[in-house]
């Protein structure tokens, strides 16, 4: 028998997700992050937190009190840090993202990216 049923399997992004939700404290937030991205060469790390446009999102949740915190560590850290970039972004968008909303958690700055745009900011080229 597996860990996870079905609808779990849509909900805890792992096993040690549900493990941690069920067989822990319950006075701290587990989140599953989306997508983590580290380009060498431009010497940037950006954190995207993923969802579809049919999701809606909601701005008291754990999940994204856990996401602005990580904003404002990544902020402090901009300030301090000369080798690293360090950037954080939430992302709306559906397959084949051929448009794709973009929040950037530090700045609150938004923007809207279409086709070649999409692959540019997936590239870390472009930023909103």
């Amino acid at each position: 028998m597996e860990y996870r049923t079905n609808d779990e399997k849509k909900y805890y992004g792992s096993d040690y997700n549900k493990y941690l939700r069920k067989e822990c404290r319950k006075n701290m937030t587990v989140i599953n992050i989306d997508c983590a991205q580290l380009d060498w060469n431009k010497k940037i790390l950006r954190i995207i937190e993923s969802k579809h446009t049919t999701e809606t999102i909601d701005r008291d949740s754990p999940q994204f009190k856990l996401l602005n915190l990580l904003a404002q560590v990544f902020n402090w850290a901009n300030r301090i840090a000369r080798q690293y970039k360090f950037q954080i972004y939430l992302v709306v968008g559906d397959y084949p993202y051929d448009e794709i909303t973009v929040e950037n958690l530090i700045t609150s700055a938004f923007a809207t990216f279409t086709g070649e745009d999409v692959k540019k900011f997936s590239e870390l080229e472009r930023s909103p």
